[in-house]
């Protein structure tokens, strides 16, 4: 499909967001008109103490369970969840049943795909009694029962001092970077989003002319072989891209 691959967004949850589930790429394909699988991940930015993060279904739990727990208002029973901390990352492939807790700032890149089949929503309705449009059907469907809980990534290093790699899979790679002065990073034909969690960046080149601040991004193309950065004082970034193709 003739689309920028990814979405990137900044969530600021100020009540817990609906549990939701996103199909793969075989099974959007077959969608009228066909999509995109969402995978995605989450960089979790700020959190308040009692923040809780739902990824993946507790052991055990099968299309059977999970369909009777939904329709009961019962959903969080069977999710696994935990208490989150600034600088973790969770990955979420498709097919994962999700949510983001109340109290979170969050970083999320995903496959670009406009499929969401959402599953429960806490039992909550609006002003007039109504709840919002559930999808129980395809989102039983479209869950992976193999998956298992979801815990954050181990980070690892990379050949960079300081850079982390938080995922890398076959939808994306995320890596943080934590600098004080200035770097220059080779782009090896592919494009950049940079998204800035933490202090103030300038991007050579960017003809806006301006610091890039928190909260802000900026998309590098993939025709410049390097970009240079200069940060102000302590700076956190994200960089993403996408798997080169193989040949």
């Amino acid at each position: 499909q003739n689309r920028f691959p990814l979405l990137f967004k900044f969530l600021d949850a100020n009540r817990t967001l609906s549990v939701q589930v996103h199909p793969d790429d075989d099974l959007a394909s077959l969608l009228e008109p066909p999509d995109l699988g969402k995978t995605e991940a989450w960089y979790v930015i700020d959190a308040q103490p009692q923040a809780l993060i739902y990824a993946g279904l507790k052991p055990g739990v099968d299309a059977e369970h999970l369909e009777i727990a939904a329709r009961t208002g019962q959903t969080e029973a069977v999710l696994h969840s935990f208490h989150p901390h600034p600088g973790d990352c969770v990955f979420i492939p498709a097919g994962t049943v999700h949510a983001i807790g109340e109290g979170l700032l969050v970083a999320e890149i995903q496959q670009s795909s406009d499929t969401t089949y959402r599953l429960f929503d806490w039992n909550r309705t609006d002003a007039n009694g109504h709840s919002r449009q559930l999808h129980l059907d395809e989102a039983v469907h479209a869950t992976n029962y193999y998956q298992g809980p979801i815990n954050p990534q181990k980070t690892k290093p990379t050949e960079h001092p300081f850079a982390t790699e938080l995922i890398s899979c076959d939808k994306f790679a995320m890596n943080r970077w934590r600098i004080g002065s200035q770097v220059t990073i080779p782009l090896d034909g592919c494009f950049r989003l940079l998204a800035v969690t933490a202090g103030d960046l300038l991007v050579d080149g960017d003809q806006a002319g301006s610091l890039l601040g928190r909260g802000e991004t900026i998309l590098i193309p993939a025709c410049l072989d390097r970009m240079t950065l200069t940060p102000t004082g302590e700076v956190e970034f994200l960089e993403i891209s996408v798997p080169k193709k193989r040949d």
